[in-house]
Formats: structure tokens, sequence, C-alpha cells
């Protein structure tokens, strides 16, 4: 491919992953820097299998709590609820996969995490972000307002924020408490 030492690093590693062969590589300038790049691609790619996996389930799971809503009269709250859930859920994986003296995200260090990379990058990025939806609470907002309902549009922001902070917290100290049992 003429010029690939130039597109963005996206399109390269998109270039070496899917159009890689051993001439192409010989044709570099560096067989080095190829080398290399392929490496850094397939990494890429692999974590995307463990991404698109949870992405899945959790998308699964979110729409069918659109299908079968745990609370038919007050149908915002249901995608709150679902946030409420996953930020739980995110809290755990976060206390699961950062090292055990870890303040803000570094890191992780597998002496110190219980969780893999890659199960942090299934249940973290792929389930958590497919499951839970900022957008889809923006917009129930925004019908709330339109509709006048100041005092529903309210307590769905309350609700929302504070559970999903409070879910958090809760997901974050349990996870904290599990290593303390599983580091004994």
């Amino acid at each position: 491919m003429e010029g690939a030492a130039r597109q963005p690093t996206s399109q390269r590693t998109f270039w070496y992953v899917f159009n890689f062969s051993p001439k192409r590589v010989l044709e570099e300038k560096t067989v080095k820097k190829s080398i290399c790049s392929l490496m850094a691609s397939l990494l890429v790619a692999a974590d995307l299998i463990p991404i698109a996996t949870g992405a899945v389930v959790g998308a699964s799971l979110r729409h069918v709590s659109t299908l079968k809503p745990l609370l038919p009269a007050r149908p915002e709250l249901n995608i709150a609820l679902v946030n409420v859930v996953g930020s739980t859920i995110l809290g755990s994986v976060y206390g699961l996969s950062m090292p055990s003296t870890s303040v803000l995200p570094k890191a992780v260090d597998a002496a110190t995490a219980p969780l893999s990379r890659r199960a942090t990058l299934l249940l973290g990025v792929g389930f958590c972000g497919s499951l839970t939806t900022f957008s889809t609470f923006s917009v129930d907002m925004v019908k709330l307002l339109e509709a006048g309902a100041l005092s529903r549009c309210a307590s769905l922001a309350f609700f929302s924020n504070v559970m999903g902070l409070a879910g958090a917290t809760l997901g974050l100290q349990g996870a904290r408490a599990l290593r303390g049992v599983l580091l004994k």
C-alpha cells in the first residue's frame, strides 16, 4: 500500500491487521518498524474481542429492559435503573482491576489486581459501556422537559446521579472488601 507511513495511526493499524503479508513488510523502509506495528495492531485487535463480546451482552440486556420494563408507569426510570445497576457493576470491576493501593487509575498490576486486563475490557468497557446509556437518559430528560413534567425530570436527574454514584461506591467498596478476603 503506497503511502502507508503517512496515514493516521488508526488507518495504518487497520491496514496492517487486515492486509498483512510478508512481502509488504519487506517492502517497508524498516522491517523492525513494520513488525512492531503489526504486533501492536494484533494486540489492539485482540482487545476488541472481549470488548465486543461484553458489548453484545450489555446492549442486549439494555434492549430487553426497554421491552420488558420493571416500572411500566415510569418508563424513564427503567433506563435510570439500568444505569444504576451498570454503575454498581463498573464500580466493582474498577475495584477488582486496579492495584490495591490505587486512588486514581494506574496501569493494572497483575500481581495485585484480581481481574485480568481482558476481563476488565470485557466487563467494564464492553458490558457496562453498552449496558449503561447517558444518551438515552439525556433524551428522556428532554422529553420530560418538553412535556412540562418538571418534577419528574428533577426526580429522574436526582435518582440517576445520586443513585449512580451510590451504586458505583457500593460496587467499589464491595470489591475492596472482596479483595481483602482474596488476598488473605
